[in-house]
């Protein structure tokens, strides 16, 4: 849902546009995310935790770590794209705005790699 600071965080859902397709690419989205959280183990994991790798603080990024494996998620909040480490490391099971090893600004990346 859309929304800013208050009192624009309390719209009301817009039905009307959803039924008509304008929220189709944000519903897809969401759907993808919710078939791997169920597909992959690591991803209902409760333990995780925040490496500090990147230099900017508008990268989030958390680790998923299991016995022998763990999933990288990289969110980039920033306004500039940025090349990730590792990047010839690991499967890429989900992203968004990701060309080869450069996640651009507002993309998302989730990977399973190898201890």
């Amino acid at each position: 849902m859309d929304g800013g600071f208050d009192p624009d965080c309390r719209r009301c859902m817009p039905w009307d546009e959803i039924e008509q397709g304008g929220y189709d690419e944000q519903i897809d989205f969401m759907k993808k995310l919710i078939e791997l959280r169920k597909s992959e183990p690591l991803m209902r994991e409760r333990n995780f935790h925040f490496p500090a790798e990147y230099d900017n603080s508008r990268i989030v990024q958390f680790e998923k770590i299991g016995w022998s494996e763990k999933l990288e998620i990289l969110v980039n909040a920033s306004k500039e794209d940025i090349d990730i480490l590792h990047s010839g490391e690991g499967k890429v099971l989900f992203s968004r705005k990701l060309k080869g090893s450069t996640l651009e600004a507002g993309g998302v990346c989730i990977r399973f790699m190898s201890l």
